[in-house]
């Protein structure tokens, strides 16, 4: 899973992903990062993003970066040195890709919790593609109150940077409680986050040689159980992850502690549930 943000191993299935697609008669456009990785929680490198600008920039294909995880980051003690945000924004790509195919998203839903004021930024120098966004948000135009009360936040810099790390403390320790459960149940997860709000864990391993039908049956009774425990996490076969083992979720843990010790319970609950079905 780490081959996604080494900078060479990258390019080279981006490279195979576009003669496979070429191949099949299908026309690339455009290409999404979303960075900090979901549901992988680990930010791309500098040199990462410049060979994903490079390659965008030779096949002439748009590179949009989802940067809607920007600062929700935190401290993970097994990796001190992770690498850090860097927005394509900050990165000089003047003599490395045509400006116009350069596109970036934001908004207030994840970094400021704040999903239900449906408001976010494209920023571009594609004047053909601004033009064309602004036309069609005039049907979902945010209030002016939601902008201002957006704008008046962004520029208190000192609330911004005690809000952020307050967040940051939160998320700590947040991530701290989930990872001990996972060390503690025995649950394989990638170690090496430091951003997002989740974890990728392969909760439910499943042998391949039991066939993809077989996993797909239990899956679906797996997550059946979980929402009558009351609980949710994410089937990992919606982020078509590159990893081909069965058995991967994404678990959310941006939670105050009792919160998030309910919802690991009732996980746990469901997990024996199904393995008891399994071996009945």
């Amino acid at each position: 899973m780490n081959s996604v943000f080494n900078a060479a191993e990258n390019r080279a299935s981006l490279e195979r992903a576009y003669i496979n697609y070429t191949r099949a008669g299908i026309k690339v456009r455009g290409l999404i990062t979303t960075n900090p990785h979901n549901p992988l929680g680990h930010y791309y490198s500098t040199e990462a993003l410049l060979e994903i600008a490079r390659f965008c920039n030779k096949h002439s294909i748009h590179m949009i970066s989802d940067e809607i995880y920007a600062h929700s980051t935190y401290a993970n003690e097994q990796f001190p040195n992770a690498t850090t945000f860097n927005s394509i924004l900050s990165l000089d790509l003047s003599e490395i890709i045509d400006q116009n195919l350069v596109h970036v998203l934001y908004g207030m839903s994840k970094d400021y919790g704040a999903s239900g004021l449906r408001v976010g930024v494209l920023q571009s120098r594609n004047k053909n593609l601004t033009e064309a966004v602004s036309a069609i948000n005039l049907l979902s135009w945010p209030s002016f109150m939601v902008q201002d009360m957006w704008a008046r936040v962004l520029e208190d810099t000192a609330f911004l940077q005690y809000f952020f790390r307050t967040y940051s403390e939160r998320l700590t320790k947040s991530y701290s409680h989930v990872r001990g459960y996972m060390e503690d149940h025995g649950i394989e997860y990638f170690r090496g986050t430091n951003a997002g709000l989740f974890v990728w864990a392969r909760i439910l391993p499943y042998p391949e040689d039991n066939g993809t039908d077989e996993y797909s049956k239990l899956k679906e009774r797996f997550l059946e159980i979980c929402l009558g425990n009351g609980v949710n996490i994410a089937d990992g076969d919606s982020f078509i992850p590159d990893n081909p083992e069965n058995g991967w979720f994404r678990i959310t843990f941006s939670y105050d502690e009792d919160r998030l010790s309910v919802g690991l319970e009732r996980l746990t609950r469901s997990l024996r549930q199904i393995k008891i079905e399994m071996l009945s």
